[in-house]
Parts: C-alpha cells; structure tokens; sequence
C-alpha cells in the first residue's frame, strides 16, 4: 500500500492498493466494533455470575459432542443464582429461573426473537435450511414489520389444524393407521434384535406426510424409500457436522472484510463460509441435499396446486389449509386484499411443517402466486418439528423402559388394566384414565427434551426481573434439559419415575418450557403427546421392550437440532429386541 502512495505505480496497482487498504480499514473497524462491545457487555454483566470462555470458542469445540453436559456443569457452578452468563463467541445469559424465563417467552416477547442472519454463519445456514420465508425464520417482534406479520399468520393458520374435531377424526385415524403398520413389521422381527429408533422415525414420518400433506400413500415404515426424508435428515444432520467442525473459523471469518465477511461494521458471515462449505465434504453434502430437499418440496406443492386447479376437493390436511384460507396474506405474510403467494414461499412452509409440525393459513385468491414461490420452504421447518421431536421423544421413552424393568412392568399392567386390546385413543389415554402411562410421557419429556436448549436473541436493549441489563444483540438462553435436572423441583432429577406425575398436575411452562411458552407456545403440544401415548401403548399390547445392558452403555445424545439418541454407530441406532408377551 506504501508503494502504491509514494511510487509512480501503475494504474491497477493504485487500484489495488485503496482496495487493500479499504479492507484493511473494514476489518480494522469490525474489530473495534467487537471490542468495544464486548467490553461493554463484560462491564454490564460484571456482576453476573458465569465465565468467560473467550471469543474463539476453543471450550465448545472440546465439548460439541456433550454440549448440554457442558452447559449444565457451567451453572451448576452457580447453584443459587437465577442466571448465569457466559461469554464465548456469542454473548449469553442462561436463564433458570421460571420468572426469567416468563419474562423471556411471554412479558417481553417482542424484545426476544430469532437471531437473524448477521448474528452467526450458523443461523445463516440455518435460515437457507428452512427458508427464510418459514415460521421459524423470521422474526416475531412487531417492529419487524412484514416479518412479524408474515410470523403471525402463518402461527393463525397453524392453529386451526388442532380443532378439536380435526384431532379427534383426522389424528386419531392417522395414528391409530400408522400403528398398526408400526405393529406389522415389528411382528416380522420379534426375538431378534431391532432398531426402534429408525422404526419410530418411520412412523412419525408416515404420519407426518399424511397430516400434513394428505400423503398417504409414504410407506417408509416397510421400507419404502421416500427422497424427500432421507434428504431432509441429510440435510440436518450435514449442517449441524459442518457448523461444530469448523465453529472457531466460521466465527472468525466474521471479521474479514467485504466480501469475505459481512459488509456491516458488526462482525457477520460472508463469502468466507460459502468457500469453506465449498472446500469441506460436510458443507457440499449441505448444499447438495438441500437442493433436494427443496426440490422434492417444491414437487409436492407443485402436485397439490395442480389438483386444485382441477378442481378436486382440499383434504384436511396442514397444506390445505394453506390453500383454502380466506384471511387474505400476501406473500410476504401482510394482510391485504387479496393473497398473492409464490411458490417459494409455499416450498418455505412445507419444509417449515417438516421441522415443527405446525399449521399456516392463507387467503384463497392469490393462493397460486403464493404456492409457485414461498410455500415449500415453510412446509420443510414444520415437517422436522412434527415429526423429529416426537420421534425422539419414543426413543428415549423406549430406552428407559428398557433399562427400568419395574417401571415397563408397571405401564404394561396399567395398559392390560385400562386398554386390554382396545386401540388406544384420546378418551382412554388420557391423564385421568392413565395416569401412570401420563407420567412417564412427561417424566422423558423431563429428561430428554426434544430441544434442550433454546436461543432468544434481544432486539433491543431490555432488562431481566432479577436486574440484569440485556443489550441489543445478545442472547437469552433458556435451557430446558437443565431446568429438568433441578433437584429443588424434582428431587432425585436423574430417576425415571413416572409417579412423581400422579396426581397429574399441568406443569408451568416456564418451569417445564419443553413445548417453550407464551405466544410461541407449541401448537402441537397436545397432538405430540397423544402420538407417543399411541405408539408405546400399541407396542406394549404385544411386546416387552429389552435392551442388553453393553447396548446401554453405549448410548447417549445427538447434538443435533433435536435430541435423538446415538450408540456411536452411523447413522445412530437403538438396537432392542422385543419378546411377545403373550
């Protein structure tokens, strides 16, 4: 640059040197950005108990394959304290208290929303993942304008999936189908071993499909092969390898100049992460099966536009509802008069319905433009919600059965009692009936939430009840796999017993935020539940669930975007055998 300033260069060189030192000036001005907040938080917080791990990250790469370990030994340093901040890469307070976490979820929702792009290469991916116009991508605080509105619509339409009559018939028929086929091809291997993971898997996927997309036909659970599941797990499972692989680059390449990072002054991602992705095995695989994925979404809105415009009748499904709605959205989620929904973001919300299980809903008259651009992608984030989070909650319901012979013997006895070899539906599982088959529902959600750990970003400066000052830009963490070990509330927190439960007693969700709270409380909460009650019922009717004791000592958790159980093997497994009862 020196050269270039006081030597007669040519042209290009000058060039080059303003360019270079432009981007010297641009990293330059990140890094005092960064340093001066981070100095400011520290002095904010300096009162706060917690560590500081540093900005690179180092300890969550040691620990990225027992991360909820790690966060539960970090506050466990602090067992009296209501919050505990951490200062790593991001800058967190881990809040354990139900008052905080109300606060959080519910009093200042609008302050707490999903972190955007610019806050990590992560959330970045994250977002090309479930689409940027799905539920769980944008941002829900009204000053987000569209986004918000987009948000709010898209949780209405949601809603009207759960109508009492829509669960009773349409649910309980799936389900109650989709067990029997469970039955089937457990039946073809009893005695030998199996893996119930894989088969629970199935079966949620089946009756995802079905509920949400009127598929009926996805048969995955006999060993059909469906493109758009194994691209969706590939997809997930490629995204999260990449991120903890490369965690300490990715964050540091935040602060390289435009376009290697980010153009604003704060340090955020850029072309650095693509060429990384570009460079590494996991961060192709991403790309390459997120094509898929969004293609086999964009597939099934296409197939379902194509019916309506033949003019056959709209099922009962989650995509129906989006194409039947007459609350008039456009597509970008603002209320007007007539929709005007694009394909992308109809390909948005299948792939959001793949993740969270929730329903949207949209105004008839614009509903083409809406399915040819955005619906996909919300359809991909609630498929993994409705479908994932149950799956795992019957793997880690099934191991500690397994492992807890007199717990499984006395469900087995409650069902022979209360079902004999009626089917299972909602008016015979429910807490009153079955109160001991209720309490171990909850006792795994205790122990094994479907996501552990769960990340609000402040929007704007706030402060918690206890008094801590939240600045813009960082992150409340609410940690519902910690808060299911607090022994103040359960005592003896690491033993599965299901009669701490009877009577049954609706938890707080601020104690219990397995199914988070406030306006962003589970939609699906209800219809999750019932589904794991209808297929460990269905299974236990016919077989006791054994585990070899080495099996067990091989397991513990995924680190995934929800907790599944994994033996070491790839992909993971829950070997089990199943010996028929009678």
């Amino acid at each position: 640059v020196c050269v270039c300033f006081f030597f007669p260069v040519p042209v290009e060189m000058r060039v080059l040197g303003w360019l270079a030192l432009a981007a010297a000036a641009h990293t330059a001005a990140k890094l005092m950005y960064l340093y001066w907040f981070r100095r400011r938080v520290k002095a904010l917080w300096r009162n706060v108990p917690g560590v500081n791990l540093g900005f690179t990250g180092q300890q969550f790469t040691v620990n990225k394959n027992r991360r909820h370990d790690f966060y539960l030994e970090l506050v466990q340093q602090f067992p009296d304290a209501k919050a505990v901040k951490i200062i790593g890469p991001q800058l967190d307070v881990i809040v354990m208290d139900p008052e905080l976490v109300k606060h959080v979820l519910k009093d200042s929702f609008i302050t707490y929303s999903k972190p955007p792009d610019s806050s990590s290469p992560m959330m970045a991916m994250f977002n090309e993942f479930v689409g940027r116009s799905g539920i769980f991508a944008l941002g829900h605080f009204p000053e987000g304008g569209a986004d918000y509105q987009s948000w709010y619509h898209q949780r209405k339409t949601a809603s009207h999936i759960f109508t009492l009559q829509n669960f009773r018939i349409h649910m309980l028929q799936t389900f109650q189908t989709k067990a029997e086929v469970m039955l089937q091809r457990l039946s073809e291997c009893a005695g030998s071993p199996v893996d119930l993971q894989e088969v629970f898997f199935s079966f949620t996927m089946d009756s995802a499909m079905q509920i949400l997309f009127g598929r009926e036909n996805v048969n995955t659970l006999l060993g059909e092969n469906d493109v758009i599941s194994r691209a969706f797990d590939a997809t997930h499972n490629s995204l999260l390898r990449f991120v903890m692989d490369n965690i300490r680059f990715t964050m540091l390449s935040m602060l390289l100049p435009f376009p290697f990072g980010g153009l604003s002054l704060k340090p955020s991602p850029g072309l650095a992460t693509r060429l990384l992705a570009a460079a590494t095995s996991t961060g192709r695989a991403f790309y390459r099966n997120l094509h898929t994925l969004e293609s086999e979404a964009e597939a099934i809105v296409r197939q379902r536009l194509a019916d309506a415009v033949a003019g056959r009748p709209l099922g009962r499904d989650l995509l129906s509802l989006f194409l039947s709605n007459e609350d008039g959205v456009d597509s970008g989620g603002r209320s007007g008069d007539s929709a005007n929904y694009s394909a992308q973001f109809l390909r948005d919300v299948v792939i959001n319905f793949i993740l969270a299980g929730v329903l949207l809903q949209w105004s008839f008259l614009g509903w083409l433009v809406f399915v040819l651009f955005c619906l996909d992608s919300v359809c991909v984030l609630f498929f993994s919600i409705g479908r994932d989070t149950t799956a795992c909650s019957l793997s880690w319901l099934s191991l500690e059965l397994g492992r807890n012979e007199r717990v499984q013997q006395q469900l087995c006895q409650e069902i022979d009692d209360k079902l004999g070899t009626d089917q299972p539906d909602i008016e015979n599982t429910s807490a009153s009936n079955m109160p001991y088959l209720n309490g171990a529902v909850y006792e795994v959600l205790r122990l094994h939430p479907p996501v552990p750990t769960n990340y609000k970003y402040a929007a704007q400066d706030d402060t918690l009840p206890n008094g801590i000052f939240m600045p813009k830009g960082t992150r409340a963490v609410y940690f519902p796999w910690g808060m299911g070990r607090n022994a103040k509330l359960y005592p003896e927190p690491l033993k599965f017993d299901p009669t701490r439960w009877i009577p049954f007693k609706q938890p707080s969700p601020y104690e219990f935020p397995v199914f988070q709270a406030g306006p962003r409380s589970c939609l699906g909460e209800k219809m999750a539940i019932f589904e794991i009650k209808v297929a460990i019922c269905s299974i236990l009717q016919k077989f006791t669930i054994r585990i070899a004791p080495e099996e067990v000592s091989k397991i513990t958790y995924s680190v995934n975007l929800t907790m599944s159980i994994d033996n070491g093997e790839k992909p993971p497994r829950l070997w089990t055998t199943l010996q028929p009862r009678f």
